[in-house]
């Protein structure tokens, strides 16, 4: 009898833990972008679609038009339309994106692990634990160091330094709120300084944030192999 209540206990807590686990997101995103080199404003206006299990992450814009961007731990994709413009190198994974550090409650651990940065420094000023990053071997040359701080237990800034050690971004996570069981920022505040002169300034806004969605599969599982690559 006992090992039959044990036997109840242990299934059931494997239950409840698969059930708390968090493996999809999908959000509502606003993006207002303010160019003071060019006097240029721009405003871009989708969806999100995060799998963690299948590491893809999908911005799908439909304003001002139909553009999607895919990410995966290898490339990342810019597709207008049935056409694959162009093909990067995802340098910086998925494991160090906002979503897949919030579907696993590791915000306030935020860092580049298994990426091509390796942790360098942490220190304490005021009331921020700031951890210093460094690109590693034949990256040294060609990246800055990234500042990690972390604010009451929650990611609060990054910035961002080129070669040369000088800014080159800053990004600030703002209003914060529970989702499920996890802790989101629904807005990214993000300052670029640009090659020549002047500001790109960037407000991201997040609503309508939903986890473990079962609809939707034709973009948490997008698909590139049946698109036109093009030849520009």
């Amino acid at each position: 009898m006992i090992k039959n209540l044990l036997l109840l206990f242990g299934l059931l807590l494997a239950f409840v833990s698969s059930a708390q686990e968090n493996f999809r997101l999908e959000t509502e995103v606003t993006i207002k972008e303010v160019n003071t080199s060019k006097n240029q404003n721009i405003l871009w206006k989708g969806h999100i679609y995060y799998n963690k299990p299948d590491a893809k992450l999908l911005y799908d814009f439909s304003f001002p038009k139909p553009i999607k961007w895919l990410f995966t731990e290898e490339s990342v994709y810019d597709i207008r339309r049935d056409t694959i413009m162009n093909e990067t190198e995802n340098i910086s994974g998925l494991e160090s994106t906002l979503f897949y550090l919030g579907l696993e409650n590791l915000l306030s651990k935020y860092g580049f692990d298994n990426t091509i940065y390796e942790l360098s420094e942490t220190k304490r000023e005021d009331d921020l634990v700031i951890s210093v990053w460094k690109p590693k071997g034949v990256y040294s040359g060609a990246f800055g160091d990234v500042h990690v701080s972390i604010k009451n237990g929650l990611l609060h800034g990054v910035l961002t330094f080129n070669k040369d050690g000088e800014l080159s971004k800053k990004q600030f996570f703002r209003k914060y709120e529970k989702i499920g069981n996890a802790m989101f920022p629904t807005e990214l505040v993000e300052m670029i300084n640009l090659e020549g002169g002047g500001e790109l300034k960037r407000l991201t806004t997040y609503n309508d944030i939903k986890l473990n969605q079962f609809s939707n599969e034709a973009f948490y599982n997008f698909d590139v192999s049946g698109l036109v690559i093009s030849d520009d």
